[in-house]
Parts: C-alpha cells; sequence; structure tokens
C-alpha cells in the first residue's frame, strides 16, 4: 500500500492487537533507550501502551533539546526521517528482526510471529513488503523493528533520538554530521531503507531552523485542546474563531515567511472542534482554498491538508482543485490519497470526476493502489454499467487488496451477490469471506472505516 492504512475491519483489528499483545512484553527489554515511540503501559490498565503518542513526541522533541542545552559542545543536530518507511518496510526483513528480539523463543511467540508474517502479507499489495499504517500495532512494531538501527549507531557512540522513523542526531563538528549521515545510511540498507533526500537537513543549534523547530506554539492551540476534552460549547466556539482568525494571520504574512508546522497545528484543532455538530459556524472558505494550493506546493503535506479538507468535501471548490491536481499530479500516492478524501464525498458538486474516474481505473499506466481507491469512488458514486464492470474484474485479479476493494466497491451493485457467493463457496481467503460477511451485515454502505467521524459527537451547553 502506497502511503495509506488499508481497510481494516473490526476483525482484522482484533487479530493485530492480539499479536502485539503476545509479542510487545517479550520485545520491550531489548529495545533501545534512544526509541521514544509507543512504550508499553507499566500500570495496571486496559491499554497496552501508556503514554498517548503526541506526548510521547513531546518527550522525544524536549530531551532533544534538553541534551543540547545541558552540553554546548554539540553545535549540530541532523535532522531527518526514513523515506516511505510503512510502505517499504520489505515483510521477510520485518519478521526476522522481530524475532531476533525477543526475549524468549517460546513456541506461542514463535507461532504469533508466522502469524504476523502471513497478516502482513494478506495486507501487502505486494505480498512482500509493506506494513499497514496508522495503527498503534503498526507503529509499535515498526518502530521495534529499528532497534538494529540504534544498536548500530550506539556502537559507534553517535548519539542519537529516534520516535518511529522520525530520527535526530547530536553532532560536535559540521563534518561528523555529515559522517553520521553516511553511517545513517549504510545502517539502513541492510534492510533495504533509504533517508528522504527532501527531510534531511543539519542544523545549526543557534541556527534559525533549530530555533524555529522548539519555537513555542501560541496558547491559544493549548486552549483549543482544552476546549475539546471538556466538550464546552462556549469554550469551543471562542477558540474556534481564534484559531481561524490565527490560521488565516499566518497565510496573508506568507510571503515573508510561512511558519507550515505552526499553520499545520492550527488546522488540526479547527478539525478537532469539528468533531462535534452543534458548534457555530465559522467561515474556513479562506484557509480551505489555501490548502487547495498548498497542495500543489507542498505535496509532501498532503495527508495535513486533506484532514481540514474534509470539513468541506461537499463543497464545490474542493472537488473542482481536487479534479484539477488528480489530472496534474505526478505522486501516484497522492492521487490515491485525493482519492480517498473523494469517496468520503456525500454530494458530487464536479462533474468531470466521474469520466476522470472510468478512464482512471482502465489506464494501465496508473499505479494499481491508486486505481483500488478510484475503483471504490466509482462503486460509490457510479452508475450501474460502473458497478458492473468493477464486478467483471474480481476473478481474473490474483491481488488481495484489490480483490477486497473490488468488493467495497460493488456494495450497491444489483447484482452482488454473483460476486459475493463465488467469495463464499470458492474461495480460500477467510479474510475475503469475513469481508463479504461483513458487508452483507450492513444496513447502509460503508465504503472506509473512521475511528473519528466529522460531527458525531455533541459538545455541552454550559
Amino acid at each position: 500500500m502506497t502511503r495509506k492504512d488499508p481497510w481494516l475491519l473490526i476483525i482484522d483489528r482484533i487479530v493485530y492487537s492480539y499479536i502485539v499483545t503476545v509479542l510487545a512484553p517479550l520485545l520491550e527489554t531489548n529495545l533501545s533507550e534512544a526509541q521514544y515511540s509507543h512504550k508499553l503501559n507499566s500500570s495496571k490498565s486496559k491499554y497496552i501502551f501508556g503514554k498517548r503518542p503526541i506526548k510521547q513526541w513531546l518527550s522525544f522533541r524536549s530531551d532533544v533539546k534538553k541534551f543540547i542545552d545541558a552540553d554546548p559542545e554539540y553545535k549540530y543536530i541532523v535532522s531527518t526521517d526514513i523515506a516511505g518507511y510503512f510502505e517499504y518496510i520489505h515483510i521477510m526483513d520485518f519478521k526476522k528482526q522481530i524475532n531476533g528480539l525477543l526475549s524468549r523463543k517460546t513456541r506461542k511467540a514463535t507461532k504469533t510471529i508466522e502469524l504476523l508474517n502471513q497478516f502482513l502479507k494478506c495486507f501487502s499489495p505486494s505480498h512482500h513488503s509493506s506494513v499497514p499504517q496508522g495503527y498503534d500495532a503498526s507503529s509499535y512494531l515498526a518502530s521495534a523493528f529499528l532497534n538494529f538501527f540504534d544498536k548500530d549507531l550506539e556502537a559507534q557512540r553517535i548519539k542519537h533520538f529516534r520516535y518511529v522513523d522520525d530520527i535526530r542526531i547530536v553532532c560536535k563538528t559540521l563534518g561528523e554530521a555529515k559522517k553520521n549521515i553516511v553511517d545513517t545510511i549504510h545502517s539502513l540498507r541492510k534492510v533495504n531503507l533509504n533517508l528522504s533526500t527532501i527531510k534531511t537537513e543539519i542544523w545549526r543549534t543557534d541556527g534559525k531552523e533549530f530555533k524555529q523547530f522548539y519555537k513555542k506554539f501560541p496558547k491559544v492551540l493549548d486552549d483549543a485542546d482544552a476546549a475539546v476534552n471538556k466538550k464546552s460549547k462556549k469554550a469551543i466556539d471562542d477558540v474556534l474563531q481564534k484559531l481561524n482568525s490565527g490560521a488565516k494571520k499566518l497565510l496573508k504574512e506568507r510571503k515573508k515567511e510561512f511558519d507550515e508546522r505552526l499553520f499545520r497545528a492550527y488546522i488540526w484543532r479547527i478539525v478537532k472542534c469539528h468533531w462535534f455538530k452543534n458548534i457555530n459556524e465559522v467561515n474556513l472558505d479562506y484557509i480551505g482554498k489555501f490548502c487547495i494550493k498548498l497542495l500543489i506546493e507542498m505535496p509532501g503535506r498532503t495527508d495535513s491538508f486533506l484532514r481540514f479538507l474534509v470539513l468541506h468535501k461537499d463543497r464545490k471548490y474542493v472537488q473542482d482543485g481536487l479534479e484539477k491536481i488528480l489530472s496534474n499530479s505526478v505522486y501516484p500516492w497522492q492521487k490515491m490519497r485525493l482519492w480517498h478524501l473523494l469517496i468520503l464525498v456525500d454530494r458530487l458538486k464536479n462533474n468531470s470526476l466521474l469520466p476522470l474516474a472510468r478512464a482512471f481505473v482502465r489506464d494501465p499506466s496508473k499505479s494499481e493502489n491508486s486505481k483500488n481507491f478510484a475503483l471504490i469512488f466509482l462503486g460509490k458514486h457510479g452508475d450501474y454499467n460502473d458497478r458492473c464492470y468493477i464486478s467483471t474484474l474480481f476473478r481474473p485479479s490474483t491481488n488481495f487488496f484489490n480483490k477486497r476493494c473490488i468488493l467495497v466497491a460493488i456494495q450497491e451493485y444489483t447484482d452482488r451477490n454473483v460476486t459475493y457467493n463465488q467469495v463464499l463457496t470458492t474461495s480460500t481467503e477467510l479474510a475475503l469471506k469475513s469481508l463479504v460477511e461483513y458487508l452483507r451485515s450492513l444496513s447502509t454502505p460503508e465504503y472506509l472505516y473512521f475511528d473519528k467521524r466529522i460531527g458525531e459527537d455533541e459538545v455541552f451547553i454550559s
């Protein structure tokens, strides 16, 4: 799957959680202290992990700063992450590294490792690489997988801090920083991974980039988090106006210096406020239209901008903007993200999207992963002929994830039971049979699974 978490059903998620519940206690004791993400919960709790990911990230961030402040000899920081990390994890390498980390190789652990291996292959379009992204189980295991990397750097006395694949290396000289980048590349190539060239930077600890990274965010962001946690209508309505003003001010000052991190922090809080349906309406068009522009200028931040644009998914300006980007983008992963958002649309306002999807799914030059999401879009928004065409793709398909997407796409096809019965009577894929049974049990079609839907909760009137 290219930069997109697969459509995991509840049963899939239960299996995945079980795997981590068995393996994590056997992995934890061997993990490096350089790793900050998804630590096991030490207290007796129903949650397997302790601190929330954001708190772990903040600890990662602050500990780097504390280390620099404590030793002024360290004048440089290498800031980097791994290119397409979850997508390019090789499943056999993954199995080997996780197996090597076990503190005790019990029969149960060995069987669970094999279950993990088969589980990941099921959800890999290529059957040999990719780990589902967006799940705590994946984050924990993907972080543990890089323990060999931590040990390599520690053996060379390279001081580093790591949050999943987000890496900071502290260095005394510029030459040392450059050498450490080379050493990092050599270590990662053992498992066919590479650093992201776009995101690899060397910062001076007294330089602009370092100071901007550690710049304190405005208090309104903390106020927004507090208001959302309290579910107070008055507090949310008040803070939402301030968030809107703050984000718009950043965009208007963009030509001078654009703080992209701060902008993303603002729009994420605006989204969180919209988890609640009975809040006052705020005009967010100015921000939304800029997010469309930023999708072109900053494709690497596509996820953040689309997360905001979900708020206006049924607006014509959003659909028009996404249609133009789909027609011109050179990034397969970005196209997949765009189709993903368009699947969520309830009312199509752009008449070109359906013809575009019909051509897209038939184009052999398009990536299979982005075509899978275009198929679901076409199944949801298309007509009988579109769904009939999609159903004909099932029998010749040899790709597990493609088959899942086809089954989801034909939910509203009047002859869907021909394909569904074929799966139940002839398929050896247990996961496909479970999917068919799940889809048949739905009272209304469901095309994508979400933990949190916009406008599903209510605030307290106080």
